[in-house]
């Protein structure tokens, strides 16, 4: 009775880890992307330009992403629980010293400093995940990217109204006081993986996962879906109004994808669960109804068919967004799966790059054109990500074939 006692205990521990989980990335995920609703206030009390913001905004996002290896490798060398409280402390730091500033310099350095922190946070809140699950992993690793979906429908309207109610820079203080609910909330995290013995300096720079074949092909299939995601995000109002819907409209049509992406996020998850699908096809599944839904903008010139094609990115977004883990996981393995995530969202980041040049090529020959590049680079992500599950279909047949040979051999030698 002891024993089963116990067991109960731990399996409720690993399900408030879970939750832990949960919440810590509803707050960074449904934050941090939703920091442009301070637009208005920024313009009237420092007076910036459209761009000097939207600076802040891309230097906070890219700094998350870039700073992926940085952060897997803090997770190897220290345990979560201390990475995702320096990540809070961090972040909460940014925000405060962010809202006593009005330097645009010192205010970008800043920016810097919250983008890694909430890097930080996210890396090792979902590789710790793997050390408590092993049965239910790969659904665990689903639920918890529901967060950032539901945080997201959340923050839009939390943030917007205290945007409404406060000044900026209390608003922000606020913020910093909800990521530093993050560090009580890792308390049940007790444990991590212990090192490999052999070459810690690979172990801690992650290179041992660049070998592996299939994610240098994902890598490759990340880069070029980010870029159209990236340029889906900046121009997708824009080429509404170009087809001459009004910007008030515009909006409300773009807002369907965020619960669209919830319902996908959920749908995923439940589909995880059922263990029906392969997780290569699943991942595959997404970027088709992802990709060819978003670059079918450039087709759309009415107000239900922009409705249609939002719909269904955000749903082919929420998708992806909850099956990457879980597929992460499947080509990386435990071990690895922090330095896989941590490039993977390296590489997120550096996609952002050719989003600025989308831009300026939409500033020179119109935003459909430069929608239109962007779409090709869609497409071709869908191939790179054939290929990469079609190596791991592979790998997985010639297992199988090798698997009943290993097994006669082990029973002869007994």
């Amino acid at each position: 009775m002891m024993i089963k006692a116990k067991g109960v205990h731990n399996e409720w521990h690993h399900w408030w880890v879970a939750a832990s989980g949960f919440i810590i990335l509803l707050i960074e995920g449904g934050i941090r992307p939703m920091l442009v609703v301070y637009f208005s206030s920024f313009q009237e009390d420092l007076n910036w330009s459209k761009s000097t913001f939207s600076t802040i905004i891309a230097v906070i996002n890219m700094a998350s992403l870039l700073s992926g290896p940085l952060a897997a490798a803090l997770y190897q060398i220290f345990d979560a629980r201390l990475s995702i409280s320096a990540g809070a402390l961090i972040t909460a730091s940014g925000f405060t010293f962010a809202s006593l500033s009005s330097s645009i310099v010192v205010v970008i350095v800043i920016s810097v400093a919250i983008g890694v922190g909430c890097g930080v946070i996210r890396t090792a809140i979902v590789s710790v995940q793997c050390e408590y699950f092993v049965k239910n992993r790969d659904f665990v690793m689903a639920l918890i990217f529901i967060g950032p979906g539901i945080g997201q429908f959340l923050a839009a309207r939390i943030l917007n109204h205290l945007n409404n109610l406060l000044s900026w820079r209390a608003s922000w203080r606020i913020i910093a006081l909800i990521f530093l609910c993050s560090a009580p909330l890792v308390f049940p995290i007790k444990r991590r993986i212990k090192k490999g013995e052999h070459n810690q300096m690979a172990q801690f720079l992650g290179v041992q996962i660049l070998k592996v074949p299939e994610f240098l092909t994902h890598l490759t299939a990340v880069f070029l879906a980010a870029s159209l995601c990236i340029s889906y995000y900046l121009f997708e109002i824009p080429v509404m109004v170009e087809r001459g819907i009004d910007r008030d409209t515009a909006a409300s049509v773009f807002s369907s994808q965020g619960i669209a992406s919830i319902v996908g996020r959920i749908a995923t998850t439940l589909l995880i669960r059922s263990d029906r699908m392969h997780l290569g096809g699943l991942i595959l599944l997404s970027y088709i109804v992802a990709q060819f839904s978003i670059f079918s903008a450039v087709y759309c010139t009415n107000v239900p068919h922009f409705l249609t094609h939002n719909i269904l990115s955000g749903f082919g977004i929420g998708m992806y967004s909850v099956s990457l883990t879980p597929f992460l996981l499947s080509i990386s393995g435990p071990e690895q799966l922090p330095a896989a995530f941590g490039y993977t969202n390296l590489i997120n980041g550096v996609a952002g790059f050719v989003a600025m040049f989308i831009g300026k090529l939409a500033d020179r020959f119109g935003v459909l054109l430069a929608f239109g590049v962007a779409s090709k680079l869609g497409a071709l992500s869908i191939v790179s990500c054939i290929i990469t599950v079609g190596i791991i279909m592979w790998n997985d047949r010639k297992q199988r074939m090798h698997q009943p040979v290993a097994t006669q051999e082990a029973s002869e030698s007994v």
